[in-house]
C-alpha cells in the first residue's frame, strides 16, 4: 500500500514536470475582451475605471488596453449593469456608489465617464438661482450630497473638499465620436508630432469690465467693480508660474478707447487665435466673456465725455468673437490642454455641442470649462495665492501642473480645487460662496493622460539572457533611464515591472519566450517603445523553470533522480516476486 502511495506521488510530480517541458509558460492571467470587467480578471487592484454605455464598449477597449500596456490595471463598467446592480435614488447616485466601491475595495484612482450626459449622466447642483453640471460629484466620495426633489443635489455635510478619485469625461454622443476621441488619446501618448509646440503656451486675455462712471462726474465710482484685464493675470502667469524655458504668445486688447496696459505679442482677435492654435500649443489659457458655443471680447467703442471711464447709458461697447464651435482649426495632431475662463463654455448638457466639447474633439487633449456663470476676480491682483474665483482656480491649476509636477490634468485640477478652498478658509475663516466656482468647472478629457511638458526623446532597449530570464536595459540618448514601466502582454499573459536606478529590469522569461508578446516600455515625457515580439528560435528553446506566474519550479534533476529510483525499485520488486 505504501508503495502505491509513493508511485502516485511520483506520477503526480512527473505530470507536473512534463508539463513544464511541454509548455514553458502556463499563464495564470485571463484577459477579458468585449465585455464589462477588469481586463485582468485575477487582479484585485483596478487603477483605471471606465464607465460607459453598452453602445461604446468596443470603442473604449483600445484605451483600456493601452493603459494596461502602460502598467495601469483597467476595468470597464456599463451604466446598464450599474443601474441593475447598485443601490441609489437615481442612476447618478448608483454610478457614484459603484465608483466608491471600486475605490475602497480595488484602490481605483482614475475614472473616465465615457459618454455624453445622455449616456453617463452628470449631477445637477443649484448655484444661486441657476443649475450647473457637476462631475465633481463622482470624485468627492466621502461628503454627503442630498438629492433634492428637482433632481439636483446639495452638499449637506462637508468632511473636506479633497476628491478620492480623479474624474474626466469623454463627451461622445455616437460611436464615431468615441472612436475618434480614443484614437486621439492613444496617438497623443504614443506617437505625437514632436516639436517646439509641446513647450509653447498661448495666453488669450480680454477685458471683462472697464472702470465706470455712473453719475457723470468723470470720477471712477469706487462702489462699482474695478476694471479687469485678463492680460494682467496672464503676464503674471507667464513670469511667475510657467517654466522659464517655455515659449509663449500673449494676445491682448488693442482696439477701442481702453487697451491693455500690459505686454502682448499680438492683438486679440479670432484670426490670430485660429492661427496660433493651428500652429500647435502645448497649453492654452483663454479668459474672456462666453456663451455655450463661443468666447468673445468686449470693446470700449465710444467715450462720450473723454474721461476714459465707461458711462453706462452714454458710451457704447461691442463684442467680437475669439473662438467658437464654428472656428475652423486644423492642428495636424498638435493637441494641447485648455482652460477656458468664461461663462457657460462647458455647458455639455445642451442639445448642441458646447465650446469645451468642440475643443476636445478638434484641437485639445483636454479642456476645463464652466457649466454656468464664471465669476471673475474684479481688480485681480496676485497677492500671495493667485487670486480668487475663475482666475484663482486657473492660477492654482497651472501651479499644480508646472510647479508641483502634476501634469495629469485630472489630478492637477482636483489639487487646484483643494488648494483654493484651503487658502480661502485659512485667510477668511469661512467658505462663503467660493464653492460656486469649484462646483461648476468640469474636465473634458482623460484625467490620467500625461500632458507633454518637455520635448520628448525616444525610449529604446537591449536584452540579454541570464538564468532562464531576460535582462532588459532601457535607455534614451545613450543614457540609462530608471523608473520606466515595462509590460508584456498577449491574450493570455500579462506581466509588468519597473526599471531600477541602472535602467534595468528582469523579465521572468527567456528572450526566446518573448515570442508573440507585446512589449511596451513607457515613462512620462518620453516617447514610448512598443512592439510585437515575434522571434523564431534558431536553437532549442530554453526551458523556463516556472510553470506559471504563481507556481514553484520543480528542478528537473530531482525529476530524473525520482524516475531512476522508481525504475530501480520496480526491478527489485520484480526479482523478489520471481523468487
Amino acid at each position: 500500500m505504501k508503495q502505491v502511495h509513493i508511485k502516485i506521488f511520483i506520477m503526480f510530480w512527473l505530470i507536473i514536470s512534463l508539463s513544464c517541458l511541454i509548455t514553458p509558460l502556463i499563464p495564470s492571467f485571463t484577459l477579458v475582451q468585449r465585455t464589462e470587467s477588469t481586463l485582468l480578471s485575477h487582479q484585485n487592484c483596478v487603477d483605471y475605471l471606465i464607465i460607459t454605455s453598452d453602445l461604446f464598449i468596443d470603442d473604449v477597449q483600445p484605451l483600456a488596453i493601452w493603459k494596461l500596456q502602460r502598467g495601469l490595471i483597467s476595468a470597464i463598467k456599463t451604466v446598464q449593469n450599474i443601474s441593475s446592480t447598485y443601490d441609489g435614488e437615481d442612476l447618478a447616485e448608483r454610478i457614484r456608489n459603484c465608483i466608491r466601491q471600486f475605490h475602497e475595495e480595488r484602490n481605483t484612482q482614475w475614472v473616465v465617464l465615457a459618454g455624453g450626459s445622455s449616456f453617463v449622466p452628470t449631477r445637477s447642483v443649484k448655484v444661486n438661482s441657476g443649475f450647473v453640471s457637476c462631475d465633481h460629484y463622482y470624485a468627492n466620495l466621502d461628503d454627503n450630497w442630498e438629492l433634492n426633489s428637482d433632481g439636483s443635489v446639495s452638499i449637506i455635510d462637508y468632511f473636506d473638499w479633497e476628491a478620492e478619485v480623479y474624474v474626466g469625461r469623454l463627451p461622445a454622443d455616437n460611436n464615431t465620436q468615441m472612436k475618434k476621441l480614443v484614437q486621439r488619446l492613444i496617438s497623443y501618448e504614443k506617437n505625437p508630432p514632436v516639436g517646439p509646440w509641446m513647450k509653447h503656451a498661448l495666453f488669450v486675455g480680454a477685458f471683462a469690465r472697464f472702470n465706470s462712471d455712473n453719475n457723470d462726474n468723470n470720477v471712477f465710482d469706487e462702489a462699482d467693480a474695478p476694471e479687469f484685464d485678463a492680460n494682467r493675470n496672464h503676464n503674471w502667469l507667464k513670469t511667475t508660474i510657467f517654466p522659464s524655458d517655455w515659449s509663449s504668445t500673449l494676445l491682448g486688447e488693442t482696439e477701442g478707447v481702453k487697451t491693455t496696459d500690459y505686454h502682448i505679442d499680438k492683438p486679440i482677435n479670432e484670426s490670430n487665435v485660429i492661427e496660433e492654435v493651428s500652429n500647435g500649443v502645448g497649453v492654452g489659457m483663454f479668459d474672456a466673456h462666453g456663451s455655450t458655443t463661443e468666447m468673445f471680447r468686449m470693446i470700449f467703442k465710444t467715450d462720450s465725455d473723454n474721461d476714459s471711464l465707461f458711462d453706462y447709458g452714454l458710451d457704447r461697447s461691442s463684442s467680437a468673437p475669439i473662438i467658437s464651435t464654428s472656428s475652423a482649426i486644423n492642428t495636424g495632431g498638435k493637441y494641447g490642454i485648455y482652460f477656458l475662463c468664461a461663462c457657460s463654455t462647458g455647458t455639455f448638457t445642451s442639445s448642441r455641442d458646447c465650446l469645451s466639447e468642440h475643443i476636445l474633439r478638434t484641437v485639445g487633449i483636454g479642456c476645463i470649462a464652466s457649466s454656468g456663470s464664471a465669476y471673475y476676480d474684479s481688480g485681480w491682483y496676485d497677492g500671495e495665492h493667485g487670486g480668487w474665483y475663475t482666475q484663482g482656480l486657473s492660477s492654482r491649476f497651472w501651479e499644480q501642473f508646472f510647479k508641483n509636477g502634476n501634469n495629469h490634468p485630472g489630478k492637477a485640477f482636483i489639487e487646484a480645487k483643494l488648494d483654493y478652498i484651503n487658502d480661502y478658509l485659512r485667510l477668511n475663516g469661512k467658505r462663503e460662496d467660493t464653492e460656486k466656482t469649484l462646483i461648476q468647472y468640469n474636465l473634458m478629457g482623460d484625467p490620467e493622460v500625461p500632458v507633454w511638458t518637455t520635448i520628448p526623446s525616444q525610449l529604446n532597449y537591449t536584452v540579454s539572457n541570464a538564468n532562464y530570464q531576460t535582462i532588459l536595459e532601457v535607455f534614451s540618448d545613450n543614457q540609462a533611464i530608471s523608473q520606466v514601466a515595462v509590460t508584456l502582454l498577449n491574450s493570455t499573459y500579462y506581466w509588468q515591472g519597473i526599471t531600477n536606478n541602472e535602467g534595468t529590469v528582469t523579465l521572468p522569461i527567456s528572450s526566446n519566450e518573448l515570442n508573440n508578446l507585446t512589449l511596451t516600455i513607457s515613462k512620462i515625457n518620453y516617447l514610448p517603445h512598443q512592439e510585437r515580439v515575434e522571434k523564431t528560435p534558431t536553437t532549442i528553446p530554453e526551458i523556463s523553470l516556472e510553470c506559471s506566474a504563481n507556481s514553484t519550479p520543480f528542478p528537473q534533476i530531482w525529476l530524473f533522480i525520482i524516475i531512476l529510483l522508481l525504475i530501480t525499485k520496480r526491478k527489485k520488486k520484480n526479482i523478489t516476486c520471481i523468487s
